[in-house]
């Protein structure tokens, strides 16, 4: 999933030398998600002001949600109080500074930052001379000290300032764990179902579930609940509710028409995702008109609140696609969820 981060850092990649240039005259200013440090390196070698920037970016940045310190930039405050980009101030030796940023990155945070990069952007005129980007995702092994010399203290990022955090604030990360954050992803198919001599007789009108994990924990003990649709009956000829489905069905719960969980062992992992199934509705050829159908539903997991909605699809939808597979050519056809 695409952060805050990820675009900032999209706009350096992409516009490169010509988008660093236009800093100065374009208004950019330091936010929770952006700090510019002018350097006081000339040979490539961090001196003692660059590590400390360095020490409490990466403990500030990855206690808070994440962020970008860029290097060769100078930003001083405004009559807003806003640190305002003044000035590129071209790091010379880039090549060693980011070599020298790899180097006292381990020394310079305790616990360590996952997945930190450090990323040059060269200036037009010299693939040694530029800035320098580091990348520091938000994590989720908080909190973070800073433990560069004369600091080992934890830092937070508010506004555009790294703040030391109070004890409180220390003790509430130290109990802080990533979540789950799940979505349920409803599609609509219409396809010919049954035929004779080359003439569809029948339509299955089918609704594929899929859950998602959009959050930064893995999703524990996963429940779908689905009400009785309404406006069609569903085809449970087979006698199961929601077909080609591996998760297992609650009896217990009474006031919803199905309920299907996961086992403790089956987990969605951030970024991924759990087939649920589907449900079908036969679609006839002698059928005229149809309406509206839709279903609540339930979705919940371990470590998560309760997400609840309705998915419809509307009349409309349903009328053209049995029309345009009854009559041909069309075999399948998928619908918008209304």
């Amino acid at each position: 999933m695409e952060t805050v981060v990820d675009r900032l850092l999209a706009q350096f990649v992409d516009g490169g030398w010509s988008f660093v240039e236009a800093l100065p005259s374009s208004g950019k200013w330091e936010t929770a998600h952006i700090d510019f440090k002018s350097c006081e390196s000339t040979d490539g070698n961090l001196r003692k002001s660059d590590r400390k920037n360095l020490s409490k970016a990466l403990s500030g940045f990855a206690n808070s949600d994440g962020g970008l310190l860029v290097w060769g930039i100078d930003a001083r405050p405004n009559k807003d109080g806003y640190d305002k980009v003044k000035a590129v101030c071209p790091i010379q030796n880039l090549k060693h500074f980011v070599s020298s940023l790899n180097s006292i990155e381990p020394q310079s945070v305790s616990p360590l930052v996952s997945n930190v990069r450090h990323i040059p952007i060269a200036s037009s005129a010299n693939v040694d001379t530029g800035i320098a980007i580091t990348v520091i995702p938000a994590s989720d092994l908080t909190p973070h000290m800073a433990t560069g010399k004369d600091l080992h203290c934890y830092f937070r990022r508010s506004g555009s300032s790294f703040i030391a955090m109070a004890h409180y604030e220390i003790a509430d990360l130290f109990g802080r764990r990533p979540h789950p954050q799940l979505k349920l992803i409803p599609r609509w198919l219409a396809q010919s179902n049954s035929e004779r001599g080359g003439v569809t007789l029948a339509v299955s009108l089918e609704l594929h579930l899929t859950i998602q994990n959009l959050g930064r924990g893995s999703a524990r003990f996963v429940s779908l609940s689905l009400s009785s649709p309404s406006g069609l009956q569903p085809d449970t000829r087979t006698g199961t509710k929601v077909l080609n489905s591996s998760l297992r069905v609650i009896h217990s719960a009474r006031h919803w028409w199905v309920r299907l969980a996961a086992s403790s062992e089956d987990l969605v992992y951030p970024e991924d995702e759990m087939s649920v199934g589907y449900l079908r509705f036969i679609l006839s050829r002698d059928r005229q008109s149809y309406p509206d159908v839709s279903v609540r539903f339930g979705l919940v997991c371990d470590s998560a609140p309760v997400e609840t909605g309705t998915i419809r699809v509307s009349a409309k939808d349903i009328q053209m696609a049995a029309q345009r597979i009854f009559n041909g050519p069309d075999k399948k056809i998928e619908l918008d969820t209304a």
